[in-house]
């Protein structure tokens, strides 16, 4: 038994070195290690032993087991690294990075700063419609025609928010 024990875990510990990817390590975790594995039937077998046999193959099946589940891993790690290398690299085929062309325009420039100042002050920045018209301030919003709305269409006043 012992040298079948041998045979087993030198021909795992081959085949987990060649291994090229993980699904070919989950065959071979499964070929030697599952429920109808190759290791597993030998310890299943232990049991068929004399008794004085029993404990020395015990161990030494555990033994193997555990350099099997740590073979494993480390190729999985190994294949893993591997993989992830290349990907870390600099590829020197892709084109290069422009640089930035250009800046903001100076009147641009000018009222973005204009607005930086006014927010200071508690002022707000509120988009709408550049030409304020008599339809959408009054006529839109259902005012009668003839009351004191439309009479204060050209006067607009700006509020201050209140900083409390």
């Amino acid at each position: 038994m012992q040298k079948e024990l041998a045979k087993v875990l030198e021909a795992a510990s081959k085949a987990v070195a060649g291994a090229e990817d993980k699904d070919a390590l989950e065959d071979l975790r499964v070929r030697y290690l599952g429920r109808k594995g190759e290791l597993t039937g030998l310890l299943r077998s232990t049991g068929s032993l004399p008794p004085e046999e029993r404990a020395s193959f015990g161990q030494a099946a555990n033994a193997a087991k555990k350099e099997l589940e740590a073979a494993l891993v480390s190729r999985l790690e190994s294949l893993a690294a591997g993989k992830a290398a290349p990907a870390d690299q600099l590829d020197v085929t892709l084109p290069g990075r422009r640089g930035f062309l250009g800046r903001a325009h100076p009147i641009m420039e000018t009222m973005d700063e204009v607005v930086e100042i006014f927010g200071r002050l508690g002022y707000e920045v509120r988009v709408g419609p550049e030409i304020e018209d008599d339809y959408h301030n009054f006529e839109a919003l259902n005012f009668p025609h003839g009351s004191s709305g439309p009479g204060h269409a050209g006067h607009f006043l700006l509020l201050r928010k209140d900083p409390a």
